[in-house]
C-alpha cells in the first residue's frame, strides 16, 4: 500500500514538473516611451547543457544599464524541430535550430553572457512592438559593449581562413577610402604584404577557404550593414569557437581583394567574377564612414538578401543622410510592401522636391494586377536589371511637381525623345569576350561610315554612349581614372572593324585603355562573314541556321568575335 502511494505521489510529481517545463514563455510588455529592451542574460554551461536564460529589461538611455552585447546574425528559418531555452524555473522559449547552435557556441562555460539578439528579445508576433523595436536598432548596437557578428558554425575550413585572415590583417593597413594599403607597424620589414603587385603567399586550399568564408550568409544580409556600421570600432567576430576582430578581419580583406592571388584561374573566370561581386557588397559593410542619401542606400540594398521586403526600408534609414528625421518615415510592419515603398517613394520626392528616386523604376516582368505596384513605384525587393547612369543633372536645381490620383502620378516633364526598344546587354562582372561580343552585336550596321545629327561620326557617338560619355577631357582639370575619348574610339574602331583572335581582341581594348600603341591584327578573308554576322544582329543573335557545309566553322566564329553558344544549330 505505501509503495503503490509513493509511485503515485512520484507519477504527480512528475507530471507536474513535465507541465511546468512545458509552459510557453510569455513576452512581458515593453516600455515604448522608457525605450526599453529585453536582454537574455545566458547562463554558464558547456556546449552540449541544457540552454538556460535569465530575461531582463533595460532602457537604453540609462547611463548605468546592464552592461551587454549585442548580436548580428544571419540564422534562418529552418524545418527543424525548435530547439529550449529554459527561463528562470518553469518557461520554455522555443528558438530555432540555428538560433540555439548560435547560444551554444556563444555562452561562457564559467559566467553569465548578456546579450541583445533581435530574434529572441523583440516578440516576433507583436508587430507593434516589432516596428517600434526596429526603430531603435542601431541605438540598442551603439549602447551596447560591443557587436558580436556570429558567421555560424565552423566548417569548409573556416579555422584556417581566420588564421590566414588574422595573420595578413597584423602586416598590412588598409584606406578604405582611398582603397590603398601600405605596410603595418609589424609588417614594416615585410613590405611584400602591402604591395598590389606581389601575390599572397597561400596554396590553393587556403585561397578558397577564404573564399568560402566570405559566401557565408551574414556577409549578403542587408541588416548586417546597419548593424555594423553602429559599432565598428568595437566589434568582434565569431565563426565555430574562432574570433577575429572586424578591424582586423575587413583589414585583411580589403588586402585579400586588392592582390593577385596564386593558383586560381584568370581575372574573367566564373570563380574570380564571382568573388567580385561578392567583394563589392563587403565593400559597403566595410566603408562605415562613408555616407549615402536614401535613394543610393536602397538600390544598394539591392545587392543583398532579406527574407523580408520591408526591411530593405527600415535596415537603411538611420544610415541616410538626407532622412531628417526619416521624412516621417517609421517601421510599421503592418504595411504591404506595396504601401511601404509607395509611401516611401512620395514621400521622398515630396521632401527632396526631385523625382530622382524615379531613376530606380524598371519594366516589370509581371503584370501591374499581379504586382499590385504602380510602375511608378521602384521594386528594391527585385534584382537590378540594367545599372542606372550616374552624374546626370538635367533637370538642375528645378522643382519637381507631381500629384497622385488614384496610384497614378501626375509629373510636369519636358519630352525630350522616345526609346524604341531595349536589349539586355551582360550583368556586372562578365568575362571580357562577352562584353565584347555585345559591344559587336549592339553596333549599327553602319557604325564606321556615318555620321550623328552632323555633330559626329556614328562611331563616336556609339563609343561615348557605351562609356556613359564618362571621358577625361569632359572634366577640368581631366579626371585620371576616366577614359580617353579618341583613345576609346580607336580602339572600337579596331574592335568593329577587324575580327580577330578574342583573346588578342580583350587584350587590345585593355592596350588601348593604357593609351598603349595597338598593333594591326591579320583579317579574316571569307566572304560568308560579313552576311553572317548581318543575319545574327537581324536575328538579335539567337538565330536558327540549318548545319550544311555553307555555314563557318566554329574557329572562324570565334575569331570573327561571335559568342558560338549564341547560336543554335539544328
Amino acid at each position: 500500500m505505501a509503495t503503490s502511494i509513493k509511485r503515485t505521489i512520484q507519477a504527480g510529481a512528475l507530471a507536474l514538473k513535465r507541465h511546468r517545463d512545458g509552459r510557453h514563455f510569455k513576452y512581458s510588455h515593453l516600455s515604448i516611451h522608457r525605450r526599453q529592451i529585453r536582454i537574455l542574460v545566458l547562463s554558464p554551461g558547456r556546449y552540449n547543457d541544457e540552454l538556460r536564460a535569465e530575461v531582463r529589461f533595460v532602457n537604453i538611455d540609462d547611463p548605468h544599464h546592464l552592461r551587454y552585447e549585442a548580436v548580428s546574425h544571419s540564422c534562418a528559418v529552418t524545418t527543424g524541430d525548435l530547439k529550449p531555452i529554459k527561463v528562470g524555473t518553469t518557461r520554455r522559449l522555443w528558438v530555432q535550430p540555428t538560433i540555439a547552435v548560435m547560444l551554444q557556441h556563444l555562452r561562457y562555460q564559467d559566467e553569465n553572457r548578456a546579450l541583445w539578439i533581435d530574434q529572441l528579445c523583440i516578440n516576433q508576433d507583436d508587430l507593434v512592438e516589432k516596428s517600434a523595436q526596429a526603430l531603435m536598432v542601431t541605438d540598442v548596437f551603439k549602447a551596447a559593449d560591443r557587436a558580436v557578428v556570429w558567421l555560424g558554425p565552423e566548417g569548409a575550413d573556416s579555422s584556417n581562413a581566420f588564421s590566414l585572415l588574422e595573420d595578413l590583417g597584423w602586416m598590412v593597413e588598409f584606406d578604405f577610402d582611398n582603397m590603398r594599403m601600405r605596410p603595418s607597424a609589424a609588417g614594416i620589414d615585410e613590405p611584400s604584404w602591402a604591395d598590389p603587385k606581389e601575390e599572397l603567399p597561400y596554396d590553393q586550399d587556403g585561397v578558397w577557404s577564404v573564399y568560402e568564408l566570405i559566401y557565408r550568409t551574414w556577409f549578403g544580409r542587408v541588416s548586417s550593414r546597419q548593424e555594423i556600421a553602429a559599432k565598428p570600432a568595437n566589434a568582434t567576430v565569431v565563426c565555430g569557437f574562432r574570433t577575429i576582430s572586424w578591424d582586423l578581419l575587413r583589414t585583411a580583406l580589403g588586402c585579400f581583394a586588392n592582390k593577385p592571388r596564386a593558383h586560381l584561374e584568370s581575372p574573367d573566370s566564373p570563380v574570380e567574377l564571382r568573388f567580385a561581386r561578392r567583394y563589392d557588397m563587403i565593400l559597403l559593410l566595410c566603408q562605415t564612414n562613408k555616407v549615402y542619401d536614401l535613394c543610393t542606400l536602397l538600390e544598394q540594398s539591392r545587392l543583398f538578401s532579406c527574407p523580408n521586403p520591408l526591411d530593405r526600408i527600415y535596415s537603411v534609414l538611420s544610415l541616410a543622410v538626407n532622412s531628417d528625421p526619416f521624412m516621417g518615415l517609421t517601421p510599421n510592419y503592418e504595411l504591404s510592401k506595396t504601401e511601404l515603398y509607395l509611401d516611401t517613394t512620395f514621400r521622398h520626392i515630396n521632401y527632396t522636391k526631385t523625382t530622382n528616386i524615379l531613376a530606380s523604376c524598371e519594366g516589370a516582368s509581371v503584370s501591374l494586377a499581379a504586382s499590385e505596384m504602380p510602375s511608378w513605384v521602384p521594386d528594391w525587393s527585385r534584382k537590378r536589371r540594367a545599372n542606372a547612369m550616374p552624374l546626370h543633372f538635367a533637370s538642375s536645381h528645378s522643382e519637381a511637381r507631381v500629384q497622385i490620383e488614384s496610384n497614378i502620378l501626375h509629373a510636369h516633364a519636358i519630352q525630350c525623345g522616345t526609346v524604341k526598344s531595349t536589349v539586355d546587354l551582360f550583368s556586372d562582372y562578365v568575362p571580357v569576350l562577352r562584353a565584347l561580343a555585345a559591344i559587336r552585336r549592339c553596333a549599327p550596321l553602319d557604325v564606321l561610315t556615318s555620321s550623328y545629327n552632323g555633330q559626329c561620326s556614328l562611331l563616336e557617338a556609339y563609343c561615348a554612349t557605351l562609356a556613359w560619355g564618362l571621358f577625361d577631357c569632359l572634366h577640368s582639370p581631366p579626371v585620371e581614372t576616366y577614359p580617353n575619348s579618341e583613345t576609346s574610339t580607336e580602339a572600337l574602331r579596331r574592335l568593329l572593324a577587324t575580327p580577330t583572335d578574342p583573346v588578342s581582341l580583350g587584350s587590345a581594348a585593355q592596350a588601348a585603355d593604357e593609351n598603349a600603341e595597338l598593333q594591326p591584327k591579320q583579317e579574316l578573308e571569307d566572304p560568308r562573314l560579313v552576311s553572317l554576322r548581318t543575319k545574327l544582329r537581324e536575328a538579335d543573335v539567337e538565330a536558327t541556321f540549318e548545319t550544311t557545309d555553307d555555314l563557318l566553322e566554329p574557329s572562324i566564329l570565334r575569331a570573327a568575335g561571335i559568342n558560338v553558344q549564341d547560336i543554335q544549330l539544328v
